[in-house]
């Protein structure tokens, strides 16, 4: 088990993203091993956040946490917010459930900053987007922001936690090569548009 505490910079309005465990220091945070560390990307910044929850298969809520670092306004985040709620709960169709989310929710951390890159990665309770592009003050940005997200929370069953073996074990120190891309990445490209469509948040 890991243990961290974060330093915002004195005066500084700076919260923290990330998927690690919670504690009651909202700067300090834990891991339960190493690999979960690993997995958890975390911004230190001005964040914006809005929260929802969408009923679980079990109608307990899961929960959601969508936490943005750009020039937007909090209505846009808001905005965005209630868009991404309704394509999660189209992308939980699809498998039935959500997953249960150890932290007690799942984060999507978007940073839409002009000095950021483009970038875009799943990890277990959380994923992480970036892309100086993206103006949520605008609805093609909106749009722009919900194609990725789609894409990365699909990850979140399928290799997350539906995985080819060969993934595993995990090795930090080498490549890990797997024969089945096209798994992994080949399903989730095909649903990500077809779950905006069913969202209703883009007509194709």
């Amino acid at each position: 088990p890991i243990e961290i505490r974060f330093t915002p910079p004195a005066g500084s309005r700076w919260t923290a993203g990330t998927q690690l465990y919670p504690t009651s220091d909202p700067m300090r945070f834990t891991a339960p091993n190493l690999q979960y560390f690993m997995d958890s990307p975390t911004e230190l910044a001005d964040l914006m956040t809005s929260t929802f929850e969408v009923p679980n298969a079990d109608g307990r809520p899961a929960r959601f946490r969508v936490m943005v670092h750009s020039a937007s306004s909090q209505a846009d985040v808001d905005a965005l917010a209630g868009q991404i709620r309704r394509l999660v709960r189209e992308e939980m169709a699809v498998f039935g459930e959500f997953p249960a989310y150890e932290p007690g929710y799942y984060s999507f951390l978007l940073d839409f900053v002009a000095w950021s890159e483009s970038d875009a990665m799943e990890h277990r309770n959380s994923t992480y987007i970036s892309s100086p592009r993206v103006d949520l003050r605008t609805d093609a940005g909106r749009l722009e922001a919900l194609d990725m997200v789609a894409h990365e929370y699909f990850h979140n069953w399928n290799v997350e936690r539906i995985r080819p073996v060969g993934l595993e074990p995990f090795d930090f120190t080498r490549e890990n090569v797997t024969c089945c891309l096209w798994l992994a990445e080949g399903f989730t490209e095909y649903y990500g548009p077809l779950l905006l469509e069913r969202a209703g948040l883009v007509d194709v």
